[in-house]
């Protein structure tokens, strides 16, 4: 089971900036990154376990905001 979140762009890219303070695991025990991200080409996921081994997801519906920011995340983590 997963319990999915909808979040707005400014949530979903506020959530990626802070990725490396959080250690998220996915569910197989690999690290969530920048490239867990999921494009639907609706919208935007990424899946991850929390401390406990609940699996959850983040997905943002505002599919074009979402994407320029995360080009942005991207380009500025290089």
């Amino acid at each position: 089971h997963r319990v999915a979140f909808r979040v707005s762009a400014y949530a979903f890219t506020d959530f990626l900036r802070r990725l490396g303070d959080m250690q998220l695991k996915e569910s197989g025990g690999s690290p969530v990154t920048l490239d867990s991200v999921v494009d639907h080409e609706k919208a935007y996921s990424i899946y991850f376990c929390d401390p406990y081994g609940h699996h959850l997801e983040l997905t943002a519906y505002e599919y074009e905001a979402t994407r320029a920011a995360l080009l942005e995340i991207r380009k500025q983590a290089r």
